[in-house]
């Protein structure tokens, strides 16, 4: 299946400001009149001009989209208000999440990834023995979705040029985690800042900005990025920054590395894999001289 050189095409991932920016590979390999339907929080991630790219935030979806006849939708999100609009649009093609005699549903060629997910229409342990066993990236999955190949194509965010060439000498500092899967927060960090700062590493411990893109230049400074599996890793990823990334609960094998990341698995992951219940022990698991090990062979 080719589906390049399309006249009007629809991408819908609007949550979890990781999974949008990893997404933005598919831009690489469609073309013609691109739509996006986001979260309007995420748009700040995208460069301000991008081709034929049009973001529109879900928040405020123009009543004139549902006029267009799309020669492709891509629904990402399992989501029913998402899936009721994209079933009542025109399309010719559709792949990924739709509604279905009231309820969710998808399309074969996305199986790859919903057969793993919450709306999978295997039972809840296969899914769940799928997502554990499963090796390839997230990248690889939506590629495969649309006939396409991923040969480690990357991200498209936005960047500020004038950072680009700077000589970078901070170690960035990613402590916090969301509140879905709190298992991703690794108990080291206070050891860990408190070792690297008496080795005389200069040092950033990133806090909530005002701004998305003030954040995101923040992690631009940088010359090594540590933290969980968070949106800063994606950051970090998208600006060719080294990172240590710890993943303590969630898979590590769902994440391209492109080269710059380093993983640091939890020898406890299977246990709490996904798990949503807050485990002390879960949190401890990787060593700090495990981390600074790492972080060592990043700067090296």
């Amino acid at each position: 299946m080719t589906v390049c050189n399309m006249d009007n095409i629809l991408i819908i991932k609007t949550n979890a400001s990781g999974d949008v920016l990893r997404t933005t590979v598919l831009l690489h390999v469609l073309e013609g009149n691109i739509f996006w339907i986001t979260a309007g929080y995420n748009i700040p991630l995208f460069p301000d001009e991008y081709f034929n790219l049009t973001l529109i935030p879900f928040e405020n979806i123009p009543a004139d989209l549902f006029a267009l006849r799309f020669d492709l939708i891509i629904n990402l999100e399992e989501d029913p208000t998402l899936a009721k609009k994209v079933s009542a649009m025109q399309a010719n093609k559709l792949i990924g999440v739709f509604w279905n005699n009231g309820m969710l549903d998808y399309s074969e060629d996305s199986a790859g990834w919903f057969d793993m997910s919450l709306i999978s229409k295997l039972p809840a342990s296969d899914a769940d023995k799928l997502k554990r066993n499963n090796t390839s990236s997230y990248q690889n999955i939506i590629f495969e979705m649309i006939g396409k190949t991923f040969y480690g194509q990357p991200y498209i965010l936005y960047k500020n040029d004038l950072l680009i060439a700077m000589d970078r000498k901070t170690i960035g500092i990613e402590t916090r985690v969301g509140s879905r899967w709190p298992n991703k927060y690794w108990k080291g960090f206070e050891e860990l800042v408190q070792t690297l700062r008496k080795q005389g590493f200069e040092m950033v411990i990133f806090e909530e900005r005002m701004q998305l893109r003030e954040y995101m230049e923040d992690i631009q400074h940088c010359r090594l990025i540590i933290t969980g599996d968070t949106l800063a890793m994606h950051i970090a990823l998208g600006y060719e920054i080294p990172c240590v990334g710890i993943f303590n609960c969630t898979s590590p094998y769902e994440i391209y590395d492109y080269g710059f990341l380093q993983k640091m698995i939890s020898p406890m992951l299977n246990q709490v894999f996904y798990k949503t219940l807050h485990l002390q022990e879960a949190m401890e698991a990787v060593s700090v001289g495990k981390v600074l090990d790492s972080i060592y062979a990043q700067l090296d």
